[in-house]
């Protein structure tokens, strides 16, 4: 677990650090790459990246052509463990390590777009718990302004 929770984006100076399970900001969104492949010169004069990677909340497939003369977007995707003090539909309120409380995140199952069916059963799954009065703990990646619950289990 790392003690730093506050994930960020930097710029890497050039493709040559950016290899497969590196973490980009494809389209936008926080992806792993799984695939990358570079092409020569075309008609455009520019050499290309072609980036195919997984979305790290949805879990949708994203790909992207991207020039290799504009400097890749890393993104540093963080995981924490938090106490789960509350729930009031859909936010969590949580216990840090260091003793603050955090009210910022959403249950697994929200926004229901986004939600995957493991989604739904993870947030069932911690509203049971907290409904029996047992102490639950959860695992929380964020990258890019966005965080989500990605495990729960009780403690």
């Amino acid at each position: 677990w790392r003690a730093m929770c506050t994930p960020h984006v930097t710029h890497v100076p050039s493709w040559q650090g950016v290899q497969q399970g590196s973490h980009l900001l494809v389209n936008d969104r926080p992806c792993r790459v799984m695939e990358l492949a570079f092409s020569k010169r075309g008609k455009c004069g520019r050499p290309r990246a072609r980036v195919l990677g997984r979305d790290i909340f949805t879990g949708k497939t994203v790909e992207a052509i991207l020039l290799q003369c504009v400097p890749p977007q890393m993104v540093q995707v963080s995981r924490c463990k938090y106490t789960v003090l509350d729930l009031s539909t859909p936010i969590l309120s949580l216990l840090t390590a260091e003793g603050t409380a955090k009210e910022d995140v959403n249950l697994p199952s929200f926004p229901a777009a986004q939600a995957t069916e493991a989604d739904r059963r993870r947030a069932a799954q911690i509203e049971a718990w907290l409904q029996e009065g047992t102490t639950v703990e959860v695992a929380v990646v964020g990258a890019v302004d966005e965080e989500k619950v990605v495990g729960a289990w009780d403690a």
